[in-house]
């Protein structure tokens, strides 16, 4: 196969061999170090859709689709079905493997994209399988279900494509970035934007215009075509998402223009790439490579535009901007040693944190309890004390009943098949309803949350502790 020739020259000596296996190690434990959710968003819009397979259907998913493509939940349910087929009923064990077949799936791409951008240049493809394979967010990002997550393979395939276009100038090169592109964009549509950055490369060129213009409205046709048959109109699913962006994007919030710039200067250790650059001839390194940062700065810019902004939005290039600053790292660490030192030591501080800090750890070990628990089949959520209430991930029927002043009569704690939970600030008006309860299991955050709530309590209450509570005569 082309793509593993490819990987060839990355195992040819003992330094690219340890840099491609640690990679793979790390891309192999994350989901089962940390099976927890960078949002929301990735429960409720991709993980209760492919979990449990058992309980999912194509119809289902497709008819819940919303203003979202059904077509990443179709995937991940393929995967998630294929394992129930195979015998694997547990959610949770369906849900961290399918996590695991992404994120093999994904190195192996930043990978292959990694050797064909620098496969020539040996002191620049180390830097490249470092970044791609144990750059800190790396493993966690690209082992998760979420469409930001989905679509970054698919980008940094396109943008390496851009980059062999700029090299060689062959409209076949053109024509697999746009495709590349299409894929990503129907995994998350505002990766679409970089169809900009493909359209600066014909130049003057104008029978590679044609081929570009011929290619990107076939795919336009064609994409458009498979969400008709799945939905029952020409892009539903695009026209549905830019409508609803339109009119509530700025209800989320918005936050300044510069939000992202100050986001990956944080993102990227600091102070490890500032520096006066002398002596640095940009130019000669960049020779061929900079279609990288046209991706980079047109993805930048159009989503600094928007009102609404949220830190995973920057998920899809992060790839690209690694492999664009291979040459850069490899000849500001060469030069100093002090600056190499530093950012394997910080890196290395937080890769081992991201690893083992679970987002969403209390809800996540929640389920786990009632899972332990057949006997509990009842579950009183006091005004929302568990945010998300992960269902999808239960082996066993739990009602779960949220609790607040409009159906009080509802809240029977004696009944011992029953418990019921709240959060650490909320105790007290639970106590203060007078019944006499005892705890029975205490679920905590990992530490970096539990540092949000002590920083900030009234934006991450929900991320604090959450307690199970029962009569005394029902514990055992």
């Amino acid at each position: 196969m082309p793509m593993l020739k490819s990987l060839q020259p990355c195992v040819t000596s003992p330094l690219k061999r340890t840099l491609f296996g640690v990679g793979l190690v790390l891309y192999l434990v994350a989901p089962w170090l940390n099976p927890g959710f960078v949002a929301l968003d990735d429960y409720t819009s991709l993980t209760e859709f492919f979990v449990p397979a058992q309980n999912q259907n194509v119809a289902k998913i497709i008819e819940n689709s919303e203003i979202r493509s059904p077509i990443p939940r179709l995937m991940l349910f393929a995967i998630s079905n294929s394992l129930w087929k195979l015998g694997i009923e547990d959610p949770f064990l369906q849900y961290q493997i399918v996590l695991t077949v992404l994120a093999l799936f994904s190195f192996f791409i930043f990978v292959f994209c990694a050797c064909r951008l620098y496969g020539s240049r040996p002191d620049w493809l180390r830097w490249a399988l470092f970044f791609v394979g144990s750059f800190y967010l790396c493993p966690f990002f690209f082992s998760r279900a979420m469409i930001e997550s989905l679509s970054a393979p698919f980008l940094a395939l396109s943008a390496t494509c851009a980059v062999e276009y700029d090299q060689n100038s062959r409209p076949s090169s053109l024509v697999k970035s746009l495709i590349f592109l299409g894929i990503a964009s129907t995994m998350r549509f505002q990766t679409g934007v970089c169809v900009f950055a493909i359209a600066m490369l014909p130049g003057r060129r104008y029978r590679h215009w044609m081929v570009l213009a011929g290619t990107g409205l076939l795919l336009f046709l064609l994409t458009g075509s498979v969400d008709a048959w799945l939905r029952g109109s020409f892009h539903q699913s695009l026209f549905s998402y830019v409508n609803y962006n339109l009119h509530h994007s700025s209800s989320y919030g918005t936050t300044p223009f510069y939000t992202y710039l100050l986001l990956w200067m944080a993102v990227l250790v600091p102070p490890t790439f500032i520096s006066r650059y002398r002596n640095f001839s940009v130019r000669e390194r960049y020779r061929g490579l900079l279609p990288l940062w046209t991706f980079f700065t047109v993805f930048l810019v159009s989503h600094s535009l928007i009102p609404h902004k949220e830190e995973r939005f920057m998920v899809p290039i992060l790839p690209v901007l690694l492999l664009a600053l291979v040459p850069v790292t490899e000849g500001l660490f060469s030069r100093n040693p002090w600056r190499r030192n530093y950012f394997l030591l910080l890196n290395g501080f937080l890769l081992v944190t991201t690893l083992v800090s679970t987002p969403q750890q209390n809800a996540l070990e929640l389920v786990k309890f009632l899972n332990r628990r057949p006997d509990l089949s009842v579950l009183y959520d006091y005004e929302g004390s568990v945010v998300p209430y992960l269902s999808a991930f239960l082996k066993y029927p739990v009602r779960h009943i949220r609790l607040d002043p409009s159906n009080a009569e509802l809240w029977h704690p004696e009944n011992c098949q029953s418990v019921t939970a709240v959060r650490w600030d909320w105790t007290q008006r639970l106590f203060a309803r007078g019944q006499t309860l005892r705890p029975l299991a205490v679920f905590k955050p990992a530490w970096p949350e539990a540092l949000f709530v002590r920083l900030n309590p009234l934006r991450n209450s929900r991320r604090g502790p959450i307690t199970l509570y029962q009569p005394p005569e029902c514990l055992r």
